[in-house]
């Protein structure tokens, strides 16, 4: 049956599934629930006799957590080698670097000098960093410290 120029697509989480299978990505309970989340709408519109997939301006995912990985494997299609975190919403991303087959490098920045920056650390509530600071050892994910490891953080 042929589509109309009205016609609203919804891609879903079963299709979703299938793309990450076809990459090699393999899904985690909560990777899972986040693609369940997931629901990308497009729509078809003919501009001058040519038929377009428009995509709406609708948030598709919330970039965070067990979605990043899920964004990386959909719009990248591959597992990174190097990944730069800097709160607890880049701990599966960096989990999903490190876990990778081959040298990979997960590095996650601790803004921890309110001399010369913006800190924001455990308590910081938009975006803490606790959860990933304390496991960043057990993981294998290495902590860069703007306090210990930059010589200068904006330049005079």
């Amino acid at each position: 049956m042929p589509l109309s120029a009205s016609s609203v697509f919804q891609i879903t989480s079963a299709k979703l599934r299938l793309l990450f299978a076809n990459v090699g990505r393999r899904e985690s309970s909560a990777a899972r629930r986040a693609f369940d989340q997931r629901v990308e709408v497009l729509r078809d519109e003919i501009q001058e006799d040519v038929g377009q997939l428009v995509k709406l301006a609708e948030l598709n995912t919330f970039d965070d957590r067990e979605v990043k990985p899920c964004n990386i494997g959909l719009h990248i299609g591959r597992r990174p080698i190097l990944a730069f975190g800097n709160s607890d919403g880049d701990l599966a991303m960096l989990r999903y670097t490190k876990t990778g087959p081959g040298p990979r490098l997960a590095l996650l920045l601790h803004h921890d000098d309110g001399a010369r920056e913006f800190a924001y650390d455990r308590e910081f509530r938009l975006s803490p960093l606790a959860e990933a600071l304390d496991n960043a050892p057990r993981y294998g994910i290495d902590v860069v410290s703007m306090k210990r490891d930059w010589g200068e953080v904006f330049a005079a």
